[in-house]
């Protein structure tokens, strides 16, 4: 059924994949599209909630599913909102200096300059962390100035 609400796509001329006999659904083929999907949904749904002794598994082929792991159930009692926090415990990561904290800062900065396109500023700040910078940073700052040169 899936097949008969897709619409025919073929390549133009310029060969770039893009279809040029794209036309919309109507309301209704939206809807029966809908629909469809919703079904899908519920029946994953339906078949979560089933206890695992109803379901049906003889077919043997459950794709990413095969190895029927209950995540839910699982993670219950084994887990306290203080394990989030240890999990990214300070203690796990090196120290670092406060300078390395700076230009940490100036690289998160390059990042929201780069996106409004401000990229002699941006520039600015990369050279300055090519100064300043330990040897992860300034990697990180040549490759971005090589993406933005490229």
């Amino acid at each position: 059924g899936r097949e008969q609400y897709r619409q025919p796509r073929r390549q133009n001329a310029g060969g770039d994949g893009a279809a040029d006999d794209f036309r919309p659904l109507d309301e209704d083929e939206m809807e029966q599209e809908l629909e469809r999907v919703e079904a899908e949904f519920d029946a994953l749904d339906d078949a979560s909630d089933m206890p695992e002794a109803d379901r049906d598994t003889s077919s043997g082929d459950d794709g990413p599913w095969a190895d029927d792991v209950d995540v839910a159930s699982d993670a219950a009692g084994k887990w306290t909102s203080d394990d989030s926090a240890d999990m990214l415990d300070e203690e796990d990561f090196p120290p670092r200096s406060a300078s390395q904290a700076l230009v940490d800062a100036k690289l998160e900065q390059v990042a929201a300059l780069r996106a409004t396109e401000a990229y002699d500023e941006a520039r600015r700040l990369l050279y300055e962390v090519l100064a300043e910078g330990d040897e992860t940073q300034v990697r990180v700052a040549r490759n971005i100035l090589q993406q933005m040169d490229g």
